[in-house]
């Protein structure tokens, strides 16, 4: 399992060294004539694979600390996008609980994908990241516990996501019909939540 004390550099290569010299043995072992060969490296593959999601996770949800924060939010940083780049779809939700993550180096660039690498990672995973973010339409947006500030940001964040998966009109679409259901189930706060999200297409 990887480390949390692991710095980014050495993350890097044991990524890199783990790709070279495993993926060409496992490969030339998918080839193989031999069936449990063949079932054999497919297994290590998932086990692999398991064991690197399963460490870039828990650098993502390594707590602030002030002391580190710079070293911290590199390997936070180098986390999210390896596992976007990976299209790991069952980190959706992770990375749509920390969608305001903004890296200290990264915060003087101007587009929402660079200010905040969570949103380049979950365009990147796709459609579930989509249904991710309609999920938390009931309370993310307009959490009482959030500033106005927060909240309309993190609006305007859900609704770029879905129009880079979806495009505009299909993303108007999925807000609409969702829309449509929660007015059926009379869940009054979603509602709220899903017409905010709807305003950002009246200006367009």
């Amino acid at each position: 399992m990887l480390k949390k004390v692991i710095p980014l550099f050495t993350l890097g290569l044991l990524l890199c060294s783990w790709m070279y010299m495993q993926g060409n043995i496992l490969i030339e072992q998918l080839k193989s004539d031999n069936e449990q060969v063949r079932i054999k490296a497919k297994g290590k593959i998932m086990e692999e694979r398991k064991e690197l999601i399963d460490g870039f996770i828990e650098i993502v949800k390594e707590k602030r600390e002030e002391k580190s924060y710079n070293k911290l939010n590199d390997r936070r940083l180098l986390a999210v996008q390896l596992l976007g780049e990976l299209r790991v779809s069952e980190v959706v939700d992770l990375l749509v609980d920390d969608i305001l993550f903004c890296p200290s180096q990264e915060a003087n660039k101007k587009t929402i994908e660079t200010v905040y690498p969570c949103v380049s990672s979950l365009i990147k995973i796709g459609k579930p990241a989509t249904l991710s973010i309609l999920k938390r339409a009931e309370s993310e947006i307009k959490d009482g516990d959030k500033e106005l500030r927060i909240r309309e940001r993190t609006s305007i964040i859900y609704n770029y996501i879905i129009q880079r998966i979806e495009g505009d009109s299909i993303a108007k679409v999925i807000l609409e019909k969702e829309l449509e259901k929660e007015k059926v189930n009379k869940e009054t706060t979603k509602i709220e939540n899903l017409q905010e999200m709807l305003k950002h297409y009246e200006k367009k």
